[in-house]
């Protein structure tokens, strides 16, 4: 456990100083910088890959599209809490009412 303790650590520590040496924690234009030179250098490695793979990659949505869907999965997980709250008491009714038969079974 303390090995795992001690690796993980010190594989957070690495990423942290490593990024600080590149830059990435400094000013918003030069994080922005650094970002654009990644994809620059990550994109002849994609295309190779995509081409090796035989795999198309989809056009990222327009922005509308991902705001609204933001939108519909937070009203989706409101609706779904709300469902819960509303069926809570059921739930905990027939757990109650189940009580006495579980203690039974279990003394048996």
């Amino acid at each position: 456990i303390i090995f795992d303790y001690a690796l993980r650590t010190g594989f957070v520590v690495a990423v942290v100083l490593a990024t600080r040496n590149c830059g990435v924690w400094g000013d918003g234009a030069e994080t922005e910088e650094i970002y654009n030179n990644a994809i620059v250098q990550a994109k002849p490695y994609a295309q190779q890959a995509t081409e090796k793979l035989n795999i198309e990659m989809p056009a990222m949505p327009a922005q509308r599209q991902i705001s609204f869907f933001g939108v519909y999965c937070y009203n989706q997980s409101v609706l779904a809490f709300f469902n819960l709250l509303n069926k809570c008491p059921h739930y905990i009714n027939s757990f109650v009412e189940d009580m006495p038969g579980l203690f039974e079974q279990i003394s048996q």
